[in-house]
């Protein structure tokens, strides 16, 4: 490039390559974090339409633990009450047992209704992070995370995730909850009334 003019223009078009890669890159980034989110947001609905045709706790809690183990990529184990305590009731993979940490960690998530283990402020030594199932009235039961990568458990994204999926299992592992107790209401009811007209 001998003539000044061409310098000019060389550089003139060098600038408008370069503006013109970081906006297609941008635009790239946008389109893939879109559709990511429109992927998450179509997998959370199908959960829901799981969930909502789901007949037993069973079912439910599987679901749930499969849900969140394939889409948060992490190893997942559902823990409800049950006389006094609480106990694992659903796993993702199956065949999760728990540490005596691990064990303490879900037990204080659960009294005291905030997030313990891995990465919680409260004891941190657990393999898992335990967190609280919520509904508006309480809690229903605990739900524990790990995988095998160092540092944070979930990004922020995965966090926001995960209150969505956790939401909609608490709210259907409540509903299962209230069917069967008015279910057994109609049985000491019915059982009331046999009574009566034997007597």
């Amino acid at each position: 490039i001998r003539d000044p003019e061409s310098i000019v223009a060389f550089a003139a078009f060098l600038v408008v390559a370069v503006i013109a890669s970081n906006l297609t890159a941008r635009v790239q980034r946008q389109a893939a974090a879109a559709r990511s989110r429109a992927r998450a947001t179509e997998d959370i609905y199908s959960f829901s339409k799981k969930l909502a045709g789901a007949g037993t706790l069973d079912d439910v809690l599987w679901a749930t633990a499969f849900q969140i183990a394939s889409m948060l990529k992490v190893r997942v184990v559902l823990l409800l009450p049950e006389n006094g305590t609480i106990t694992v009731k659903a796993g993702y993979p199956p065949d999760d047992t728990l540490a005596e940490a691990d064990i303490a960690a879900a037990r204080w998530a659960w009294e005291h209704d905030r997030p313990a283990g891995r990465g919680a402020d409260t004891l941190p030594g657990a393999k898992r992070l335990y967190l609280p199932l919520r509904t508006g009235r309480t809690a229903v039961g605990v739900v524990g995370l790990d995988n095998d990568k160092q540092g944070p458990l979930l990004t922020p994204e995965q966090q926001r995730l995960l209150d969505a999926l956790a939401d909609q299992a608490a709210v259907a592992i409540e509903r299962i909850q209230l069917v069967a107790d008015v279910d057994r209401a109609k049985l000491a009811a019915e059982a009331d009334r046999l009574r009566s007209a034997l007597l």
